[in-house]
């Protein structure tokens, strides 16, 4: 194949499965407005009647998501704003590709690295929705790409950075280890003060009352998936205000062996999603991605730069979290983390198959 028209067809292929996957979806399951994209949906109207009470109270964390869906509600239009959401998903894909070779991942695997990030979220998330994932995941890729450039933060990367914190309660998951990394990629002891903010960063999710009292309880019932709890007997028990009293309070009642045992196999639900009530279809065509991992890894242990170390850091504090909480039923948690994966998965392809000079390294082998 010519190379220029190499250059389009892999792209143009990644799109047009995107959209022929989203086609079989809304054929499927039509456009879902209900559970979490019907709360949002009220916020929006509540919003447009003058009312902010939800919008600056139990939702302040998905304010941005509940302003996007707004002026949709307002048109009395809500099936647009899925339609902005798939015009999202594809300007973001431009933007991982950017930041793909921009880690010097050669075009070929960059291009089928951002072809997969088109069919990832439809395959995890599996609806056609007004959900917060259609927002929070190209928020966070174009964040990240323009995060992560050389160059100092401008007005827009900020204002993404805005938007980003208040789309989603991990929103600060995504902001915080990149601000960590810039802010001390100057300093003669970064790694000691890269250390010590990766831990003052554990601690507020341990100490600040960041879940609710509701939430607190799914905790302390100790389930791996969400609405599965494995001790559903001391929900009730636990009246403090922090994760990390719920989790001494799990450890009291069952030991610290099971409670150790308990975040391994929500972290491996997680990486894993593979489910028991999931179609046959829907496992099959999520076990690439699982197969995925090992290369995410290898990435993750053979490059060096700030780019990609603030990549890992933001996996491993948004896996910290489900392991200290719970899965998602659908495995939604996932699906915000999966262009970091893809993007180190990038990276150990192109370690383990592309044929180099010993005497040369690639960029991302080399230290910052």
């Amino acid at each position: 194949m010519p190379p220029g028209l190499r250059r389009f067809a892999l792209p143009a292929l990644g799109v047009a499965a995107h959209l022929l996957f989203l086609a079989l979806l809304f054929r499927q399951q039509g456009l879902l407005f209900d559970k979490e994209a019907l709360k949002y949906l009220g916020a929006a109207q509540d919003l447009l009647n003058g009312d902010t009470t939800d919008l600056l109270g139990r939702y302040r964390l998905f304010a941005t998501h509940i302003l996007f869906l707004t002026p949709f509600v307002a048109l009395g239009m809500p099936a647009l704003a899925i339609v902005a959401q798939v015009v999202l998903v594809l300007i973001s894909a431009r933007a991982l590709h950017r930041l793909i070779v921009r880690i010097a991942v050669p075009p070929l695997i960059a291009t089928g690295v951002t072809a997969a990030y088109l069919l990832a979220q439809p395959l995890h998330t599996w609806t056609l929705s007004a959900y917060s994932e259609g927002l929070f995941i190209p928020l966070s890729v174009l964040f990240l790409e323009r995060a992560l450039r050389p160059t100092t933060w401008d007005r827009y990367t900020w204002l993404l950075a805005l938007l980003l914190l208040f789309a989603r309660p991990t929103g600060a998951l995504f902001i915080a280890p990149l601000l960590l990394l810039r802010f001390t990629a100057q300093l003669p002891q970064r790694t000691a003060l890269r250390t010590a903010g990766m831990f003052a960063m554990l601690l507020a999710m341990l100490l600040l009352p960041i879940l609710n009292r509701e939430q607190l309880q799914v905790v302390v019932g100790a389930p791996v998936v969400c609405g599965f709890p494995e001790h559903p007997e001391i929900e009730g028990t636990y009246t403090g205000t922090h994760l990390l009293g719920a989790q001494l309070h799990l450890i009291d009642a069952h030991g610290l062996s099971y409670w150790a045992g308990l975040l391994a196999r929500r972290t491996a639900s997680l990486l894993l999603p593979l489910r028991p009530y999931f179609s046959p279809l829907h496992n099959a065509l999520n076990l690439p991605f699982v197969l995925l991992l090992p290369l995410a890894f290898w990435g993750a242990l053979r490059a060096s730069t700030d780019t990609v170390r603030s990549i890992i850091l933001v996996l491993l504090l948004n896996v910290l979290l489900v392991a200290l909480t719970y899965d998602e039923w659908a495995g939604r948690f996932l699906a915000p983390l999966l262009p970091m994966v893809l993007v180190l998965g990038g990276v150990g392809l192109s370690d383990l198959f592309i044929t180099r000079d010993r005497a040369t390294k690639h960029p991302f082998e080399q230290p910052s």
